[in-house]
């Protein structure tokens, strides 16, 4: 199942931001998500677009997502240098997972630059390369993002569409890991990308690279070459992927031999591919996050309504009780009255409490027993049983 795009993908979907986005404004931007953004662009005689940026895909997403009452302190600082500007092009860094968004105003220009790499970033730089804002502060060896330094790339990969034969018979040559893996992260193809050049080739990707003779490399080079002319057809054929369970799993620019065998879904563009099989599990996602989260709202609401049930069923006995006891209290009025008046003419004759108790308690009025006289002058009763 596909989780980011390859730096092939990301070549393809930058042709098609150009064609899609052409001649846009941008009207607002929002963070809608821990490490996603939305720009809301109008475009004359088209009317709003949504451009998704994540970390690990974008597109032009024709899903709705909602947008936050407040924005947070990255999407208002977008706003503040983004908001009102055409996006002049959009393109991509060397062949690799890195896209470029010119914007320019009357006498200014910006630089939104896109990381679908690592844990991804988005970056706000001038035309001189100063950091202006960053969605993420981050560090390497080689590099630092942060507001108010010069944004560096990250080292520079090969782009494979591009390489020379020799330089790529010597590149395996001095390789000291499998085929694919070297195809994969030395030629900056990605995992799957890679695996289909070795399906189309005929040659076992477990295989060391550096022991590849002359005739499998060429064969691999030329399988390059045949993806390198997929690409430039006019008639390109995006497709979706979907496994046994009719579960989208892949969006690919072309059909891929690793999936001979799988439902595809002829798509109009690689953006629609990529929007589907993205949006449609994030949304998902938020739906399964918002089912646990009801079920867990649920379960503690129903031991809420269960314990005061409970309270509620004790306060009812009580009640009774209470009833009772009262009833007791209302027909021993005048005997209580008189008893409260003997008591109190005791404490005028002298007599303390101790006295007073000893001589009142265990006496009966009516369904009652004086159980004790206290020294606050109050009296405890208790119903004859």
């Amino acid at each position: 199942m596909k989780s980011e795009l390859s730096s092939l993908d990301v070549s393809v979907l930058v042709d098609e931001l150009n064609d899609l986005l052409g001649d846009s404004r941008v009207r607002n931007v929002y963070q809608i998500g821990e490490k996603e953004l939305k720009i809301k662009f109008f475009i004359s005689g088209k009317g709003n677009v949504d451009l998704i940026i994540a970390a690990n895909y974008l597109c032009v997403s024709s899903y709705s997502r909602p947008s936050p009452q407040e924005p947070t302190s990255f999407a208002m600082q977008l706003r503040k240098y983004l908001k009102g500007l055409f996006l002049k092009e959009v393109r991509q860094h060397d062949f690799d997972r890195i896209v470029e968004f010119l914007f320019r105003g009357k006498e200014k220009y910006f630089l939104l630059i896109v990381e679908l790499f690592s844990s991804g970033n988005v970056i706000l730089s001038s035309m001189d390369g100063k950091i202006i804002g960053v969605l993420e502060w981050q560090k390497w060896r080689h590099r630092r993002l942060g507001v108010g330094q010069d944004y560096s790339y990250p080292p520079g990969g090969v782009n494979p569409l591009e390489i020379e034969r020799e330089k790529f018979s010597d590149m395996l040559a001095g390789s000291d890991k499998k085929i694919v893996s070297a195809l994969a992260s030395e030629l900056n193809l990605g995992g799957l990308v890679a695996e289909e050049i070795c399906l189309r080739s005929t040659v076992d990707k477990d295989v060391s690279a550096s022991s590849l003779g002359v005739d499998v490399i060429n064969r691999l080079y030329e399988s390059i070459r045949e993806v390198r002319d997929e690409l430039d057809k006019e008639d390109v054929k995006p497709v979706l992927v979907f496994d046994s369970e009719d579960n989208p799993v892949d969006a690919l620019p072309f059909p891929f031999k690793k999936y001979d065998d799988s439902r595809l879904k002829l798509m109009d563009s690689f953006n629609q591919a990529v929007d589907e099989l993205f949006s449609l599990r994030e949304i998902d996602e938020i739906e399964s996050s918002m089912d646990k989260c009801f079920a867990e709202k649920k379960e503690k609401l129903e031991r809420i309504r269960a314990s005061q049930e409970g309270t509620i069923e004790s306060m009812e006995r009580e009640s009774v009780d209470m009833k009772r006891v009262g009833d007791l209290i209302y027909q021993s009025m005048s005997q209580i009255e008189q008893l409260i008046k003997a008591v109190n003419e005791a404490r005028d004759k002298g007599y303390d409490w101790d006295d007073i108790n000893m001589k009142l308690s265990g006496r009966r009025i009516e369904g009652l027993t004086i159980v004790e006289v206290k020294r606050n002058g109050s009296i405890l009763l208790d119903e004859v049983e």
